[in-house]
């Protein structure tokens, strides 16, 4: 019998640290594909009203406006609710929990797929942003712990390459075929693949360590640790200025006079752009990380600079578009990546902040972009964001990156 600490929860012979340790290098590899094969399916699950936005609209009667809000209300549950609710099941398995998490998941997926109506439909969403926020505050600190200390920002890479699969693939996939079954199939669709990884899931991923038990008044604390308000303050300003364009990027790119397969061609090149730029930061991101960041931001804000200079132009902006993802992706692998160094012993709820920040961000973007198309025109969106990502950019001197 293994003695526990007062307070601590009890642990299964499945969930204790020893399993993991003895864990062979095949499976840990396996299990960091299942994580991001998770990560895929929860991003294309969020994602996938920017893809359905006009069949929504005409089948539930609603405005592209109020399915719009299907992603604020998404995202702004995530970030109201990830930090809470990763504080009150901070003293579960690691393991029960993703599963549990993965579980909930997939029943709003399941449940966004048979909704009648938009009240249904939005709370389905709900559903779903609530176990999003979890998953994102574990999943990292999950894969970091498969891959060792020295490869943190490898596995981090590894996450958010499923995430980038989910926008090349996962939303152009949903879309054509929401196009030709409906958009209910595509969310039925996903629920299978979700089902799938669950299993996968269950049947692969090694128990790792748990992480020290955190209360919500413990937040506070974890939040004051050095850098981290920083990384913070970067993550919401960068997301702001993000999904102020992107969330708007069909009709950003028919402004520029493109047809609607050139626009899903420019969303694939999008996506595409993004894993490059994942596999590059993922060589270096274990090494000069605050470079890295630097050089990332400064090619966002260039990006902005040309999608608001040649906003009415089809090359332009196409090519804007594509540094952009990969500008923003390694801005976010390279946050986490420091964000895992810094919070050492408090990962999860660190990445909780985190995922809530982000999240807020999305949501942020997706409104003021909203309110910027009513009332100046899609053709402003570039020049909001830069505002945001400029503001990023003076905050991210005070970032030191620990390895650095």
């Amino acid at each position: 019998m293994t003695a526990t600490a007062p307070g601590a929860a009890p642990t299964s012979p499945t969930e204790q640290q020893p399993p993991f340790l003895g864990a062979s290098s095949r499976r840990r590899r396996a299990a960091l594909v299942v994580l991001a094969v998770s990560a895929f399916v929860v991003v294309t699950t969020e994602m996938l009203p920017v893809g359905l936005m006009a069949l929504i609209s005409e089948d539930l009667d609603v405005t592209p406006a109020n399915v719009g809000l299907l992603m604020t209300g998404y995202a702004f549950t995530v970030g109201l609710s990830a930090s809470p609710l990763t504080a009150w099941t901070s003293r579960w398995p690691r393991r029960s929990l993703f599963l549990v998490v993965c579980a909930v998941f997939a029943s709003g997926t399941v449940l966004a797929g048979l909704a009648t109506s938009y009240p249904m439909l939005l709370a389905a969403r709900l559903l779903c942003g609530a176990a999003h926020g979890v998953f994102f505050s574990i999943v990292n600190g999950y894969a970091a712990a498969l891959a060792g200390p020295a490869r943190a920002g490898r596995a981090v890479a590894v996450i958010v390459a499923g995430n980038l699969v989910a926008i090349v693939l996962g939303m152009p996939l949903g879309s054509a075929l929401a196009s030709v079954a409906g958009w209910r199939v595509a969310f039925a669709i996903v629920a299978a693949v979700c089902v799938a990884m669950l299993v996968a899931a269950f049947s692969i991923l090694p128990a790792v360590p748990a992480q020290p038990t955190v209360r919500l008044v413990d937040l506070p604390r974890v939040a004051r640790t050095p850098g981290l308000r920083s990384i913070v303050v970067v993550t919401a300003l960068v997301c702001l200025a993000h999904f102020t364009v992107y969330t708007y990027a069909t009709p950003l790119l028919h402004n520029a006079g493109m047809s609607s397969g050139a626009t899903s061609g420019a969303l694939l090149l999008y996506g595409l752009a993004g894993l490059a730029s994942t596999w590059l930061v993922g060589v270096v991101a274990d090494r000069r990380m605050r470079l890295c960041l630097f050089v990332a931001i400064g090619a966002h804000v260039s990006a902005l600079v040309a999608l608001a200079l040649g906003a009415e132009v089809g090359l332009v902006t196409v090519v804007a578009f594509a540094a952009l993802s990969a500008a923003f992706t390694a801005l976010t692998i390279g946050l986490q990546a420091v964000l895992l160094t810094i919070a050492d012993g408090h990962v999860d709820a660190a990445s909780s902040l985190y995922v809530a920040t982000f999240n807020i961000g999305i949501g942020g973007g997706a409104f003021i972009g909203g309110l910027v198309v009513d009332r100046a025109g899609v053709h402003s969106l570039p020049s909001v964001a830069i505002l945001f990502v400029t503001a990023a950019a003076v905050v991210m001197w005070r970032i030191r990156d620990p390895r650095a």
